[in-house]
């Protein structure tokens, strides 16, 4: 379900709902990656093109990577610093934390 008062509030088209309305189909975890880097990347892709679709200029620092099916990163932790460039990271978490950084780079965001 979209913010409709924010929609109507940014003049967005009816063809423009029913994109965002698709995009956030892939964050309820449909036609998502199975593998946890491709996931990764697919996720930011996704937040980038919400953002814009909404009007929005894209900017990583209002993702929320912590709402990803398998993060262990602190929910509530992260969601103070949504906006900001900071977040709680989990060493255990397979997308942000010690291992992970060893095989991908998090600040990658596109």
């Amino acid at each position: 379900m979209i913010n409709v008062e924010l929609a109507v509030a940014r003049g967005l088209s009816d063809e423009d709902i029913k994109a965002i309305e698709e995009r956030h189909k892939f964050r309820d975890g449909r036609g998502v990656p199975a593998d946890r880097w491709n996931l990764l990347r697919a996720w930011r892709a996704n937040e980038s093109e919400l953002q814009k679709l909404w009007g929005f200029q894209p900017n990583p620092h209002y993702h929320k990577e912590f709402r990803i099916a398998g993060c262990t990163c602190p929910k509530e932790d992260n969601e103070q610093f949504v906006g900001t460039e900071y977040r709680y990271v989990s060493k255990i978490c397979p997308f942000h934390g010690i291992e992970a950084n060893a095989e991908v780079d998090t600040k990658d965001i596109k």
